[in-house]
């Protein structure tokens, strides 16, 4: 995951005129009028993806994924399912979640250091079924994607958050506009399942072998307005308990005050392991290219893509 994390800068590719043509007049759309597409949309890639073989099995046997660089030690994941049953946590209703991949991924990443302790992941592991239970993630998805949450089909509505293609190693990239949410609908509960609802989505996108994603937030014309601290404390708490390790990189740009003050004060609260996942970029566009040339192309890079150019003409004046 370090690796992601890179230093320098190139110089800003020309602005693409397919993209402005996308982009035009977005914003002047109603959130209201989109609330049945949305879902609709969501729900018609799941589909897509499902009829293309690409949604994660949850089996690890002759598959080599491309975050399995360590040979997986399947009698420790066996001995963590053991565990997890006699504390009366059965993993078999969700495959796509605990796959064998992402509990190797648990059980093998770092603590201050170190390789966590078998007991230390499956405390994590177990607040994360607890959590997954207690929110009803199950229950949103299947509810959104049956269309009956007019809430969450609300705060999707402006184009919130779409996935969209995959890095060099097959993470799939989930891209966010924070700007663009409908302050007059907006609903802290609303938007809360509406992020559980992509995050589920991106679950079962995620190719065999895969167990984390990339999510590229386009803060542009982000103001104090868009800032609900209550909100993002209760999000955070959904990233680090309800989905641990699944954020494999997170690029927030181009940053100015308001995101700079509302890091100041997440930070202080993310595990360094999540924090240092974190980058905030001038320019989100270059850092992604850095990941998936291919992109380039990609519907959902318009508006970061114009995005893009205007930041680094404003760097360059």
């Amino acid at each position: 995951l370090r690796r992601w994390r890179w230093c320098g800068s190139r110089k800003p590719r020309p602005r693409d005129a397919r993209c402005l043509e996308a982009v035009g007049g977005r914003d002047e759309v109603h959130a209201g009028r989109f609330c049945a597409k949305a879902l609709f949309f969501f729900v018609k890639m799941d589909q897509a993806l499902e009829a293309d073989g690409k949604l994660n099995s949850g089996s690890s046997e002759g598959v080599a994924g491309p975050e399995c660089g360590r040979e997986m030690d399947m009698a420790a994941i066996e001995r963590m399912k053991g565990h997890l049953r006699d504390e009366g946590y059965d993993l078999e209703g969700e495959p796509h979640v605990f796959t064998d991949y992402y509990l190797h991924e648990v059980m093998t990443a770092e603590k201050d250091g170190r390789q966590r302790t078998f007991e230390y992941s499956a405390e994590k592991l177990t607040a994360c079924i607890r959590w997954r239970r207690e929110f009803g993630a199950e229950t949103v998805y299947q509810s959104c994607s049956a269309g009956k949450d007019e809430g969450v089909g609300r705060s999707l509505a402006p184009g919130l958050m779409q996935w969209s293609g995959e890095d060099g190693a097959g993470h799939p990239i989930l891209f966010m506009r924070p700007a663009l949410c409908d302050l007059a609908t907006y609903d802290r509960d609303d938007y809360l399942r509406a992020h559980v609802f992509v995050l589920e989505q991106g679950l079962r996108r995620m190719r065999t072998g895969v167990t984390s994603f990339v999510l590229v937030a386009d803060a542009s014309d982000v103001g104090i307005k868009h800032i609900d601290m209550t909100f993002l404390r209760s999000l955070l708490r959904v990233a680090t308990v309800g989905y641990p390790d699944r954020l494999g990189l997170l690029i927030v740009g181009p940053v100015g005050r308001v995101l700079s003050a509302a890091w100041a004060a997440l930070s202080k609260l993310m595990p360094t392991r999540m924090r240092d996942k974190i980058c905030l970029t001038r320019s989100p566009y270059d850092r992604l290219m850095e990941l998936s040339p291919s992109l380039e192309d990609s519907q959902a890079m318009a508006a970061l893509l114009a995005r893009g150019g205007d930041d680094a003409a404003s760097d360059d004046a």
